[in-house]
């Protein structure tokens, strides 16, 4: 019974047998002659010295020039153009090799092939005329050839001009078996509806590598789904090991499987010796039938008078229990005509035929199922009979006995017999004779009964074995029938007995209870003592706990400080070895920092004061040297713009670049002597720069505006969201997608954008933005328009929640709608709206043109363009944050980077030079962002001012 298995054992074999190791792809045989003291140890190595050249095999180079051992030691005597010829033994030979050592002359061999039809090619020759060849190592020649494709190996000869020694010699061919374990086939099911049993039949492979020791069976009622078990034919070996035939019983399956349920099988070779398994078979499966075994020993025989008695055992073996039984009886002749006595009790195991006439016949009996539309005919076959001379004869009048008497016993109430009127004779009873005993001696009779069933009373019957019987009587023809059937039944009251259980049980639960009682005091007290243990137990081991765990912490802070120590002062070490590696100096890093700004300073300080050279003469090709106090301020000059490189923080100092207008000053390097003229500068400055009103935007009802500045986090929010989908309207996504799959570009994430490097932050950002440009270069002028529109709508420096293909969009319509060509074709209202974006308010129209004439020419306001979305998204949270800001960002850092070349890079005439004409050709942002950036501006003019003069950098 499969319930009974061992879950263990279930286990292993499911995992042994339905998860087999990987089956093997190889079939290539090997052979190899490798000579021993007896010579050629291989027959299939045929072996022709040719030239009857001098060899031995040997051990006398053992170890050297490749012998392993024996070896074959060739043309021993040296002589010239000595063949040796080998024929393999075996067909199919795709590679050959073997090696050569201790050559000094030219060799070459010959090898045979012959294609799949037997026509042998011309010889593929292989030559040596270079011993350098070799392995160098060992002096030795490894030569491994591999046959071309369609091609095999049948021979190979050998050409030598020196002495030579070869061993490892080899070939490899395919033996025509197939590699690994063959799969079974031809899967099939069978049952034997009589006993239930069901049988699986499959054919073994033949023709492979291995061949299977035994077969796994694995079987399943849901197709392998979640239920699978598995069986074997055997074990190795065994004498069942190699059935192609399994039969499971039915006792063996009815614990799992009933009727109707689908069975599936499916068989695996297995060569566990070589851990060879095979795939699984296909699946064959078999439906259990709704089918009752069938009977046996069925009898028929001639009854006293005119019939037929038929009896029969039925075993109930088959998947199902009979419904009823069904007689098939006809006269035995060519074509039986049949006729049926159906719906016969199911638990019969006899029946009389009366009405039938002399003949001989066939009968069946058949077990019925499903209503009995199937029906299963007896085991051993049809019966023949033959029925008794129809003469008439004259049968007596008698009265038959009650049939199927049977005896129950009723709680409280008593024996209830019943029987069954009886069902041969031709006589009726009128009453019933009821008699019961527990011995001859001992019997009782009930009369007069005139039912077919009497209840004999507790108090008429003592407890005890008692056999009953019933018999008929006819008062009107003074019959009395046979005795039925005498059924056994060992009367006992239960209802007397329970009465007694119960008053004994109430006296045992009465003590019971007092002995627990007694126990629980007991186990209460020795509770309480065991309670008062462990509480003192606890707290000894708690109290220990916590002073090892005291020590264990001390010792384990002491050993952490320790190692803190031991790593600061390896890393200190380190960190000077790393250091002296590199420069030469035994020194940490702060060390070499100050260092090596000691130096660099002083290299700067070098730098500045050997490239400066100043010149005030416009006409001559020399002028006359500094003067003492020229060359102090020049001294002076070169401090300040250190100390500037030094202090200045472009974040503190927002400077702007300014164009001014100045006569060129010509610089010109000298030789000798250089005349320097001191032109003077007029510092008109004003006394306060002109400030612009700045009005608060107002709603054409006069009420004021809500700026994209003024709201919350969360208005923020929702407004990207609706700008995102407003652009991605505009700007197409299938157009933008069709870029990026063109360009390779794979989109991703913004929280999965968070997980990578900067580096590939960046990267990625890049790709898009120069993805996007392409697009947004094609688009329509009024489509950019509309962008900037929704961006207004917005603020760029709220759009730090936006995605990134959003913000490449914003940065690349921001940079096309400031170039010269796209805004001469602007209106006034979107020329305003493009410097909304920009952080422009009043004159924004004419800021415009003026910022994209300045990006045209100037570099540094072009980067500042470019890098407008970028930086006002990461300043969002500075106030009036413009494109002026931003000007004023990469003009600082640009001076700070190289003061001297932003300082030099246009000629200025420095003469009649006036602060209040620095301000023509800014835009009005640029003015107003003048006055935040007074300091710097103040500071660069000491600059100028000091030096005499604006410097030329050579």
């Amino acid at each position: 019974m499969l319930r009974k298995f061992n879950t263990l054992a279930r286990l292993l074999i499911v995992l042994l047998l339905i998860y087999p190791m990987p089956i093997a792809i190889g079939a290539e045989q090997t052979e190899t002659e490798n000579f021993d003291s007896t010579g050629f140890t291989n027959s299939n190595f045929s072996v022709t010295n040719y030239s009857n050249a001098t060899y031995s095999i040997d051990t006398v180079y053992n170890g050297d020039y490749g012998c392993e051992n024996y070896c074959l030691n060739y043309n021993t005597g040296n002589t010239q153009n000595r063949m040796l010829q080998i024929t393999f033994g075996d067909t199919g030979i795709t590679e050959i090799g073997f090696d050569v050592g201790a050559v000094d002359y030219a060799w070459a061999y010959n090898v045979f092939l012959k294609d799949s039809n037997g026509t042998s090619s011309n010889p593929d020759w292989v030559n040596y005329n270079n011993p350098s060849n070799w392995n160098p190592a060992t002096y030795v020649f490894e030569e491994t050839y591999t046959a071309p494709t369609g091609y095999e190996i049948w021979r190979i000869e050998f050409t030598f001009n020196d002495y030579i020694i070869m061993d490892n010699a080899y070939y490899k061919y395919d033996d025509g078996i197939t590699a690994g374990i063959g799969d079974p086939s031809n899967l099939t099911t069978s049952a034997n509806l009589h006993s239930g049993a069901i049988t699986i039949d499959w054919d073994a492979a033949t023709g492979y590598q291995y061949n299977a020791e035994r077969y796994a069976v694995a079987f399943s009622n849901d197709n392998f789904q979640s239920m699978n078990y598995a069986v074997a034919t055997g074990n190795v070996g065994g004498a069942n090991a190699l059935n192609t035939e399994y039969t499971f019983t039915k006792t063996y399956l009815d614990s799992e499987f009933d009727v109707g349920d689908t069975i599936y099988f499916k068989i695996r070779a297995d060569n566990d010796t070589n851990s060879q398994y095979s795939n699984w078979t296909s699946i064959a499966s078999y439906t259990i039938q709704d089918v009752a075994s069938g009977v046996t020993n069925l009898t028929i025989s001639n009854t006293e008078y005119q019939g037929l008695d038929l009896s029969w055992t039925q075993s109930n073996t088959g998947w199902a229990t009979q419904t009823s039984y069904k007689i098939a009886y006809g006269l035995d002749q060519e074509n039986v005509s049949w006729t049926y006595i159906a719906d016969i009790d199911p638990t019969a195991t006899s029946y009389t035929i009366n009405d039938i006439n002399a003949g001989d016949y066939v009968f069946s009996l058949y077990a019925c199922t499903q209503n009995g539309s199937w029906c299963h005919g007896n085991q051993d076959g049809q019966k023949q009979v033959t029925v008794n001379s129809t003469t008439s004869v004259t049968i007596p009048a008698f009265l038959g006995p009650p049939m199927n008497t049977a005896v129950t016993q009723e709680y409280n109430v008593g024996v209830n017999v019943d029987w069954d009127v009886a069902n041969t004779g031709s006589l009726t009873a009128e009453t019933y004779e009821l008699y019961f005993r527990t011995s001859a001696e001992n019997e009782t009779v009930v009369y007069n009964i005139t039912e077919t069933e009497y209840t004999i009373p507790y108090a008429s019957i003592p407890n005890g074995t008692y056999e009953f019987s019933v018999r008929g009587y006819s008062s009107d023809d003074n019959a009395y029938s046979g005795f039925s059937t005498e059924p056994t039944l060992v009367v006992f009251n239960e209802k007397a007995k329970d009465d007694a259980d119960a008053a004994w049980q109430a006296e045992q639960d009465r003590l019971a209870q007092e002995e627990a009682d007694r126990i629980a005091r007991e186990k209460a007290e020795q509770e309480r003592k065991a309670e008062e243990e462990r509480i003192a137990r606890e707290k000894a081991e708690e109290e220990a706990r916590i002073e090892a765990e005291r020590l264990a912490e001390e010792e384990r802070i002491r050993l952490e400080q320790e190692e803190i120590e031991r790593q600061r002062l390896q890393a200190i070490e380190d960190e000077k070895q790393a250091n002296f590696a590199e420069t030469g100096y035994m020194e940490l890093d702060t060390e070499r920092d100050a260092r090596e700004l000691a130096e660099e300073q002083e290299r700067i300080e070098a730098e500045i004061k050997n490239s400066i050279n100043i010149n005030t003469d416009s006409d001559k090709g020399d002028g006359e040297p500094l003067t003492k106090e020229e060359e102090k301020k020049l001294e002076e000059l070169v401090n300040v713009i250190i100390e500037l490189q030094q202090t200045l923080d472009p974040e503190e100092y927002q400077v702007e670049e300014e164009v001014f207008e100045i006569k060129e000053i010509i610089i010109v390097p000298t030789t000798t002597t250089t005349t320097t003229t001191t032109i003077p500068i007029q510092e008109d400055f004003p006394d306060e720069l002109e400030k612009v009103e700045v009005d608060t935007p107002t709603s054409e009802d006069g009420e004021q505006k809500v700026l994209p500045t003024d709201l919350t986090d969360q208005e923020v929010e929702i407004l990207v969201t609706e700008v995102e989908e407003s652009i991605s309207e505009v700007v197409e996504v299938e157009e933008l997608t069709e870029v990026f799959e063109e360009n390779e570009i794979i989109i991703i994430e913004e929280d999965e954008l968070e997980d990578l490097s900067l580096e590939q932050q960046e990267e990625y950002i890049e790709q898009v933005e120069e993805a996007v440009a392409e697009v947004v270069k094609e688009l329509p002028i009024e489509k950019k328009v509309e962008v900037v529109k929704e961006i207004a709508k917005v603020s760029v420096q709220n759009l730090s929640t936006a995605d990134t293909q959003t913000k490449a969009i914003v940065k690349a319509v921001v940079q096309e709608v400031t170039k010269v060509e796209t805004v001469a074709e602007l209106d006034q209202e979107e020329k305003e709206a493009v410097g909304q974006v920009l952080g422009f308010k009043e004159n924004a129209a004419e800021d415009v043109e003026i910022i994209a004439k300045q990006a045209a020419k100037d570099v540094n306001i072009s980067t500042a363009v470019d890098e407008y979305v970028e930086r006002a998204i990461e300043n969002q949270d500075v106030e009036n944050f413009t494109l002026a800001d931003v000007v004023t960002e990469v003009q600082v850092e640009a001076f700070l980077t190289n003061p001297i070349g932003e300082l030099v890079s246009v000629n200025i005439e420095l003469s009649d030079v006036s602060l209040e004409s620095i301000s023509s050709g800014m835009t009005t942002d640029q003015k107003e962002k003048a006055q935040e950036v007074v300091v710097p501006v103040i500071i660069a003019s000491q600059i100028v001012a000091q030096a005499g003069a604006l410097i030329r950098r050579f």
